[in-house]
């Protein structure tokens, strides 16, 4: 949950963490890999809760910017070289399957390189298969290999 100034943040994270949310208690630090201090890393969150909730329960504590969820189902597309996976992050990136109404997101993952000839593929509509997916993104370039599964955590989740 990123507000639009510390104290708001800091005061997300004082009353907010450890209390329950959905049925599942709460851990709620602030984000201190940026020198801005403005974002919350919120831990614990419900599989069932979605982005409006988060806001909505958030939203005391001052103006939101951002809420993002992370752990939905992506997919990581695997090219014969890193240009073809620059192509497909500039191409297909806020289009849209054939026959879905859904806009996917299409980016690099967050434990990548500079020179990774991956992309990972978010906001996908339910039942897509990776054989659409190996389709659609062979606009982009070769593709090697589609997987499907949970999205990796960003490092600035990771547990000390």
């Amino acid at each position: 949950v990123r507000f639009a100034d510390t104290d708001a943040a800091w005061e997300a994270k004082t009353k907010m963490d450890g209390t329950l949310f959905f049925g599942q208690k709460l851990r709620v630090e602030l984000d201190c890999t940026t020198d801005f201090l403005s974002k919350c890393l919120v831990h614990g969150i419900n599989s069932q809760a979605e982005w409006q909730e988060i806001h909505d329960a958030f939203k005391p504590f001052g103006d939101i910017r951002y809420v993002h969820l992370h752990g939905d189902w992506v997919a990581r597309v695997v090219f014969e070289s890193s240009g073809q996976a620059v192509n497909a992050m500039k191409t297909l990136s806020r289009t849209k399957l054939p026959g879905t109404a859904v806009t996917i997101t299409v980016a690099a993952p967050y434990d990548g390189t500079e020179d990774l000839a991956e992309v990972e593929v978010g906001n996908l509509p339910n039942g897509v298969t990776e054989q659409q997916l190996f389709r659609y993104f062979g606009r982009a370039g070769k593709v090697v290999s589609v997987s499907l599964g949970p999205q990796r955590l960003p490092p600035e989740f990771s547990e000390p």
